[in-house]
């Protein structure tokens, strides 16, 4: 078996043409240094790369609208009217993300 390591590691995504740096634990192969796949660390790194760019363009996720939405007590429709937008774009929304 392969002896690794994990330290942290910097690397840069591409998101809509911006591109977001992020630093998070990587592993690395212990006899050449290369980094190695790891998708539990992978999937980190991903996830704080989208969480920097919704907070730099303040989108915000179909959960965080669902939590609202349960806070406030109102339907989707409501919240529809609400926006101005129609019922059928915001299911479609909550369906595709």
């Amino acid at each position: 078996m392969k002896k690794t390591y994990v330290k942290d590691f910097t690397s840069s995504y591409i998101i809509d043409g911006e591109e977001i740096v992020v630093t998070s634990p990587a592993r690395f192969d212990s006899d050449t240094h290369e980094i190695l796949y790891d998708i539990e660390l992978d999937n980190i790194a991903v996830i704080k790369a989208d969480e920097i760019y919704r907070s730099k363009f303040n989108i915000v996720r179909a959960e965080q609208i669902k939590n609202f939405r349960k806070e406030l007590n109102i339907s989707l429709k409501d919240l529809g009217e609400a926006l101005h937008i129609d019922e059928e774009v915001l299911e479609g929304y909550f369906t595709f993300i």
